[in-house]
């Protein structure tokens, strides 16, 4: 038959399409007119004609996540693939049982008989969102906690030179963090401590070994104050060495009432 060949890849592409681990919709408008097994057994329903059934707006909130009313954004979202052929866009989902998913949604503009037919793929990504959410709200409290409190802080990496330190630390010095930056904090270090500064923190950081030192640092008035320094070995999470983190304190009324007493 002169359609076979025609025929046999007709049937490849559509076993193609079913067998996408990948969920697609094709929408003729607003209406979706045909999907795949991923598709609709990723949002907990049970057959595709019950999926099909459905209009796309009932599958999503009533507003998306960033406030837009899910009807306006979809009606947008499908004017600019029209426009640029493709677009690449975050869609929150509601699933059969109601609750929401957020995906990553790819939407091909296709000319179809003098119509615009929409194909649609995107792929879950809740879980990863809300990895990237917890992260940023772990670093927020680790800046906040950082940021205010009365240590002063700094870290180093593999090569010895710092290149953090916190607004405790750059209010004491009166400093901005590019002075500091690298050695740059070494600076304000009394020169009659210099010496044993360096020499304990660099023989700790080649052995890799935690490290308490006490040395007079300037502050932003000029002032010397005495300076306990704490340092510590980081790893990552595979206990790869990484640098060091220190945690500085003023103990300089301690020293003054120590030497007042003989000590």
């Amino acid at each position: 038959m002169p359609n076979s060949g025609l025929h046999a890849e007709l049937r490849l592409f559509k076993r193609l399409f079913e067998l996408s681990p990948n969920p697609i919709w094709i929408l003729d408008g607003e209406h979706m007119v045909e999907c795949n097994n991923a598709a609709f057994m990723a949002m907990g329903y049970d057959s595709r004609e019950t999926f099909l059934g459905l209009h796309t707006l009932q599958l999503s909130p009533p507003l998306q996540d960033d406030g837009e009313a899910s009807a306006t954004k979809a009606q947008r979202m499908m004017s600019i693939a029209r426009q640029q052929g493709r677009h690449e866009f975050e869609w929150t989902l509601q699933r059969a049982d109601g609750s929401a998913m957020v995906t990553a949604v790819t939407l091909l503009s296709i000319d179809h008989e003098g119509r615009s037919i929409m194909y649609c793929v995107w792929r879950d990504i809740t879980e990863k969102q809300a990895a990237e959410k917890a992260l940023h709200e772990s670093e927020q409290l680790y800046r906040d906690v950082t940021n205010n409190g009365q240590a002063l802080i700094w870290l180093a990496g593999l090569d010895k030179s710092c290149f953090y330190f916190n607004q405790p630390w750059l209010r004491f010095t009166g400093r901005t963090l590019a002075q500091e930056y690298g050695n740059g904090w070494t600076e304000g270090v009394h020169p009659d401590d210099f010496e044993h500064c360096l020499s304990t923190y660099v023989t700790a950081f080649d052995r890799r070994e935690q490290f308490s030192m006490d040395y007079r640092l300037r502050r932003h008035d000029g002032e010397f104050r005495w300076i306990r320094d704490n340092g510590t070995p980081r790893y990552d999470s595979e206990g790869r060495f990484i640098g060091y983190i220190g945690h500085c304190l003023d103990i300089t009324d301690r020293v003054i009432k120590a030497l007042a007493e003989g000590k």
